[in-house]
């Protein structure tokens, strides 16, 4: 019988059965194995059979199919342990037995091992204990992507931004890639896990430092005093290597005088893979500006000497700031505060120097793809969309660029198309129009006599009929013709409600053109 109960002699001598049944199978060498089961027949049978498919795959010597590879998953860690030291499986899918904190061991040093830096292999293993901690992951079969959905959610409601919430996805669904390519899980449970949208979400964009903030900012620390252990001239000197460079802070922490080579025609520096965000080795060319003072600074510096003495780990952004409101940049307010935020909410910050770089670049028309490459990114999309800012004088000249606007076509024309075909223009070429908005609704008219008085109001004359009223569609009124009644002399004061020139009373006939109620016209001179 392949699936029983075993009989033992308990210590008062009666036989018993174990509270498990076995179940007894013979693998792909022939070799009788046997393996403790469940309390329940039903599911010990069922056991039974996916042991011996498995052993018969063994035999065909191809892999497990997707519905075994979901019984291997959820099967107990000790038969599956059983199952890979009997070489019915393969051990790494025999492993996935192991505690999830094993496999995140696991993958650390396949991290490790594909030359990732140790700030990279560090944050990502953490994000992921963080995640099976919270969640509950003990064994592979926990990991469901409604869990960890569930936790993201709560983050980010108790405030982690977007862009913080996507670096935890990709750590999960990496870890999860990884473990499908080891064989450990059939497929990724989170590979549906969609990244935030974080356009919508920007937490801290940097301001670009114009050329006049970045003169008084290095005027500033050339004649401030020691911050953080670090000279206001070593501080200048930082700041124009971050800007002239567009290096980070933690790169520019890591550089030493081995770093440079200022005897050649172009002078360089190399950020080492450990300390590149993007963990590949990056060689720099430096201006021949820079380069002389940093060749002068650093010209007792021993080869491991650190090229910016009394630079510390962090806070670049403190140190920064306390320049900047020495160069009377930064403002405090009522509360004694620091104004670390311009108008537009863009952060004043260390690695606003790097993206003042890349604004340059492109201030410089320098190509986008050979921008790329100097602010070393991986994408050009965060080149330009990103870390390249457009200043307002940028704006500003690219406007004055644009070509003259202006009329072209004919005066005949034109009037056809503004609709002041047939009026008179005054000696320096405008077209006169009358003011009929400002008689009220009986101003639309088809011929109408309008008087000038002496008090600067314009008169309607001649009543609308109700035959002319119903001609009157819903629109606006424009002067068709306008010429002085016969037998008056045309006068200079301006058709317009409020004449400030007192004049003789004129009159004067005009033929109106409906269009549309209550026009919005401007009055020429006469």
């Amino acid at each position: 019988m392949a699936v029983f109960k075993r009989k033992y002699t308990a210590r008062n001598g009666k036989i018993k059965a174990a509270g498990k049944y076995s179940v007894d199978f013979r693998d792909h060498d022939g070799v009788a194995r046997r393996v403790s089961a469940f309390s329940d027949r039903t599911a010990s049978a069922e056991l039974e059979r996916n042991l011996k498919r498995l052993v018969a795959l063994r035999l065909a010597g191809t892999g497990p199919d997707a519905e075994l590879s979901r019984f291997l998953e959820s099967c107990p860690p000790g038969i599956r342990e059983s199952l890979g030291k009997w070489t019915i499986i393969e051990g790494a899918r025999a492993a996935a037995g192991k505690s999830i904190a094993s496999h995140i061991s696991d993958w650390r040093l396949e991290l490790a091992a594909r030359d990732n830096t140790k700030r990279h292999v560090k944050n990502f293993t953490s994000k992921i204990i963080a995640i099976a901690h919270d969640c509950g992951w003990r064994l592979l079969s926990d990991i469901a992507l409604s869990d960890t959905q569930n936790w993201l959610a709560g983050k980010k409601r108790n405030g982690m931004s977007a862009a913080t919430c996507n670096v935890y996805i990709r750590a999960a669904k990496g870890f999860c890639g990884w473990l499908v390519k080891a064989k450990r899980l059939h497929e990724n449970p989170l590979a549906f896990w969609q990244l935030l949208n974080e356009k919508i979400d920007k937490r801290m964009e940097r301001h670009a430092y114009t050329l006049e903030e970045l003169g008084r900012l290095l005027a500033a620390a050339e004649a401030g005093q020691a911050i953080r252990g670090m000279t206001g001239p070593d501080r200048a000197l930082l700041y124009r290597t971050a800007v002239e460079t567009g290096l980070r802070w933690s790169e520019l922490h890591s550089l030493i005088r081995a770093s440079f080579v200022f005897d050649t025609d172009t002078a360089t520096v190399t950020i080492a893979a450990a300390y590149a965000k993007n963990g590949k080795e990056d060689t720099i060319a430096l201006r021949p500006e820079l380069a002389a003072d940093l060749k002068a600074r650093m010209a007792l510096f021993l080869p491991a000497a650190k090229a910016f003495p009394g630079m510390r780990k962090e806070k670049g952004a403190e140190m920064i700031r306390a320049d900047l409101e020495a160069a009377g940049i930064l403002p405090r307010n009522s509360e004694g505060e620091l104004a670390i935020k311009d108008e537009y909410g863009l952060v004043y910050d260390f690695h606003g120097l790097r993206a003042t770089f890349a604004t340059f670049l492109n201030r410089a028309r320098i190509p986008l793809a050979t921008a790329q490459r100097l602010m070393r990114h991986s994408d050009p999309k965060l080149t330009a969309n990103i870390y390249t800012h457009v200043l307002l004088d940028d704006k500003a000249e690219a406007l004055a660029k644009l070509p003259t606007i202006a009329a072209t076509t004919s005066e005949r024309e034109s009037s056809i198309r503004t609709g002041t075909d047939d009026l008179p223009t005054d000696g320096d070429g405008k077209t006169v129009v009358m003011p009929v908005d400002s008689f009220g609704k009986d101003s639309m008219a088809k011929i109408k006599t309008y008087k000038d008085d002496k008090d600067g109001g314009n008169t309607l004359i001649s009543a609308m009929t109700e035959n002319e009223k119903s001609l009157v569609p819903q629109g606006q009124t424009r002067l068709k013709s306008l010429e002085p009644t016969p037998g008056f002399e045309p006068g200079t004061c301006a058709l317009r409600k409020h004449c400030s020139t007192p004049e003789p009373s004129w009159q004067y006939q005009a033929e109106v053109h409906v269009e549309f109620k209550k026009p919005k016209f401007q009055v020429a001179s006469v």
